[in-house]
C-alpha cells in the first residue's frame, strides 16, 4: 500500500487535487491534498478508511450545482449546509447511500484513504 501511496502522491490532478487506484471494483485508494467537490452516490454507501494526514467532510445539507456524471452518481460544487467532521489517519466513516458530502484538505496537507463501496442492505 505505500507504493500505491507514494505514486498517488506524483499524480495529483490540478483539477481535482487528488490521485486515485482502483484496488477491485468496490475499493479505490484515494490520494488527496485539497478540497474536493459535492457528490451523492445515490445506490452506493462509502466506508471510508483514513490511513494517513487529516482533513474533513461534510456530510448532509444541499448539494449545490449538481450534475449526473455517471449512473447514480451526482456531482456538485460544494454544499449548503451539512455538518462538518474533522478526520484523521486512524479514522472510520460510513456514508450512506444518498447522502452528500464534500472532502476537504488545507493547504499544504494531504490525506491518503481508501474507500470501499457498499450496497446497503434494504
Amino acid at each position: 500500500m505505500k507504493e500505491i501511496d507514494t505514486g498517488l502522491s506524483t499524480r495529483v490532478s490540478p483539477q481535482t487535487n487528488m490521485a486515485g487506484e482502483r484496488l477491485i471494483a468496490s475499493a479505490n485508494v484515494i490520494y488527496r491534498a485539497g478540497d474536493s467537490g459535492s457528490e451523492i452516490h445515490e445506490k452506493l454507501a462509502d466506508l471510508i478508511f483514513v490511513r494517513e494526514g487529516e482533513g474533513s467532510i461534510v456530510v448532509g445539507g444541499k448539494l449545490i450545482g449538481g450534475q449526473t456524471t455517471a449512473p447514480d452518481e451526482i456531482r456538485g460544487d460544494s454544499l449548503e449546509g451539512g455538518t462538518r467532521y474533522p478526520v484523521t489517519a486512524g479514522d472510520t466513516i460510513y456514508i450512506p447511500a444518498n447522502m452528500p458530502h464534500q472532502f476537504f484538505v488545507e493547504k499544504g496537507k494531504h490525506w491518503v484513504i481508501t474507500i470501499v463501496k457498499i450496497t446497503p442492505k434494504p
